[in-house]
């Protein structure tokens, strides 16, 4: 038993790195901005809500231009 769930593990770590691998390019070649700003009648609610959401935010991306692609189905 304990075999079996080893090799699920294994052929998880390898689907995992292989599908942030695939992204990566995206990342750094194509990078794009927040829909908010992308389209004037779409506003980014998130970021009003608090002064520390949007520090956060603007910690990880100062420039708000890498959201893809999002990996939420990876």
């Amino acid at each position: 038993m304990q075999t079996q769930n080893l090799k699920v593990l294994q052929e998880y770590t390898i689907a995992f790195i292989a599908i942030y691998l695939i992204a990566l390019p995206f990342y750094i070649y194509l990078p794009v901005t927040v829909t908010g700003y992308t389209l004037p009648t779409v506003t980014p609610l998130l970021y009003n809500l608090s002064p520390i959401i949007s520090q956060g935010v603007r910690i990880v991306d100062p420039f708000l231009d890498n959201c893809f692609p999002s990996l939420h189905a990876a």
